[in-house]
C-alpha cells in the first residue's frame, strides 16, 4: 500500500509539472490581459511541484531502503495488535461470527443457524 501511495503522489506531481509548464508556455505565446497572472501561477505551480517531487522521491527512497515497502501496512499493524491485545482479537472474532450468523439467517430460504 505504501508503494502505491508513493506512486500516486509521484504521478500527481508529474501532472502538476505539466500543468505549470502549460501555463507558462501559453502565457508566452499569447497576447492580452491576464498573461502576467498566468506566468506567475505557472511558475508557482512548477516550483512547488518540483520541490514536492524531490521530497516524495527522497522519502520514498528512504522508506524503500528501510524495508517499509516489503509488506502491507495493514498486515503489520494487525500482527502488532494481535500480539499486544489478544482479548480484543477474541472479541473481534466473536463479533464477526455473530455477523456471519445474521447474514446467513437473512438469506431467503436459509435454514436457521444453530448456536454452539
Amino acid at each position: 500500500m505504501n508503494m502505491f501511495q508513493a506512486d500516486l503522489a509521484f504521478t500527481a506531481e508529474l501532472i502538476a509539472i505539466g500543468v505549470g509548464a502549460a501555463f507558462i508556455i501559453w502565457a508566452y505565446r499569447s497576447e492580452g490581459a491576464g498573461l502576467v497572472l498566468a506566468k506567475i501561477v505557472g511558475y508557482v505551480i512548477l516550483i512547488l511541484a518540483i520541490l514536492t517531487l524531490l521530497c516524495t522521491t527522497y522519502y520514498a527512497t528512504n522508506y524503500w531502503a528501510g524495508g517499509y515497502f516489503k509488506t502491507p501496512v495493514g498486515m503489520y499493524k494487525s500482527q502488532q495488535m494481535m500480539q499486544k491485545h489478544p482479548m480484543m482479537m477474541q472479541r473481534m472474532q466473536k463479533m464477526r461470527d455473530q455477523h456471519m450468523k445474521k447474514m446467513q439467517q437473512s438469506r431467503p430460504g436459509a435454514r436457521p443457524a444453530q448456536d454452539n
